[in-house]
């Protein structure tokens, strides 16, 4: 179960792509979380919108960051755009 903050960002180790646009996609935040309940070592996430025209995806595509070892004190306020993050409870 997790606690899902709107405008903030996590941060941590991460467990997919840090490339993004590329092994990290998740069409909702929804989608996000359960990619990060599927993942043993998930302690947290954060999913945004981001202009991946340049691999060839629509304008705005949703990524989602899968991070180990996070806890409060990874998590900022986020820069403009839409930004939701989730921790393990």
């Amino acid at each position: 179960d997790y606690t899902r903050m709107k405008g903030k960002t996590l941060y941590g180790r991460r467990l997919n792509s840090i490339m993004n646009c590329v092994g990290n996609k998740a069409s909702t935040s929804s989608r996000c979380e359960y990619l990060c309940n599927s993942e043993s070592k998930c302690t947290g996430w954060t999913w945004t919108e981001l202009d991946c025209s340049w691999v060839g995806e629509n304008d705005l595509t949703g990524v989602c960051y899968l991070m180990s070892e996070t806890d409060e004190g990874d998590l900022f306020d986020a820069p403009e755009g839409t930004f939701i993050s989730g921790l393990v409870k």
